[in-house]
């Protein structure tokens, strides 16, 4: 196996087709491209071309996948098995020890797929090393789980909650990246997407938008990718400060599964519970009463 630097163009005819979520595109990166120094896109070939994988480089000649995104990892073009995975990744070590560097990679939970999720974990832990495994967790949709489906129905009879997908203008948007922004300022998160962001990145990744009120008032809003034709994620959800007394939080997760199960989504990736390996238990046991079913998403580095 070699490993072959390739255009953008290239690299898109290659394995955009092949992906297990939208973040391992070249459309998705290069539109990401100014928060990253440059976009390197690898290939691994033997009689032809088996995987891939896009890094971006810093300014400090350290590369990563992802760079702007909850994950990245190599893209296969078919059954690559692990003597492949495990042959790229060793490549890949070595492209980064030539350049001096090292190379962060962030692969996605196995509901993205156990075959990809664990060969390239086995061959990045194998020419690189562990640095954390983070705490990530899913929402199985078929079918939802019947205790989420009980939370909200109860929340809903108590409060009079209204659930509403919205069609996703400038004006959705910034309705919703206000309500989300009230709520991670009331508990000092760092909001890391504007509505500028959310807007341009929105018809590549899919996103869509809901709200749910109560007596007409905002209550809680969420931010959804579909960023797999079978699983959709949870970017941002949170409720409304003035509004937490009534516990939205405690029916948006079953109304957000419902409207996705009836799309025929399998999966509703609600993401990680914690920072670099170290849990928010809070958010812990927030997920696990809605719920949630934990698997890890892991980082791993070589250099």
């Amino acid at each position: 196996m070699k490993l072959i630097e390739l255009s953008p163009g290239d690299y898109a005819e290659l394995f955009d087709d092949h992906v297990t979520h939208v973040y391992n595109t070249a459309g998705f990166n290069i539109h990401n491209s100014k928060k990253t120094g440059r976009l390197r896109f690898l290939g691994f070939a033997d009689s032809r071309m088996r995987l891939g994988i896009i890094l971006g480089e810093d300014a400090d000649g350290s590369f990563s996948s992802p760079f702007s995104a909850p994950f990245g990892g190599f893209t296969a073009t078919g059954e690559a098995g692990i003597t492949r995975y495990i042959e790229a990744a060793g490549l890949l070590a070595e492209f980064v020890r030539e350049h001096g560097s090292r190379a962060t990679i962030t692969v996605p939970p196995p509901i993205y797929g156990d075959d990809t999720t664990f060969n390239q974990a086995i061959a990045l832990n194998l020419k690189g090393r562990l640095l954390w495994n983070d705490l990530n967790y899913h929402i199985p949709l078929c079918p939802v789980p019947s205790r989420t489906i009980k939370t909200g129905q109860a929340g809903h009879r108590r409060h009079d909650f209204r659930f509403e997908p919205l069609e996703g203008t400038r004006r959705d948007i910034e309705r919703v990246h206000a309500q989300i922004k009230a709520n991670h300022d009331d508990h000092g998160y760092p909001l890391h997407l504007s509505a500028d962001d959310i807007e341009s990145t929105a018809p590549i990744t899919g996103s869509m938008f809901f709200v749910m009120t109560c007596g007409g008032t905002d209550a809680a809003a969420a931010m959804v990718n579909r960023v797999s034709e079978s699983v959709a994620q949870v970017i941002y959800w949170g409720d409304a400060p003035e509004a937490r007394h009534l516990r939205p939080m405690d029916a948006l997760p079953a109304e957000v599964s419902a409207f996705f199960a009836a799309k025929g989504y399998r999966v509703l990736d609600i993401g990680p519970s914690s920072s670099h390996g170290v849990p928010a238990l809070g958010l812990c046991q927030y997920k696990e009463r809605v719920g949630c079913r934990l698997s890890p998403k892991p980082t791993f580095i070589i250099e």
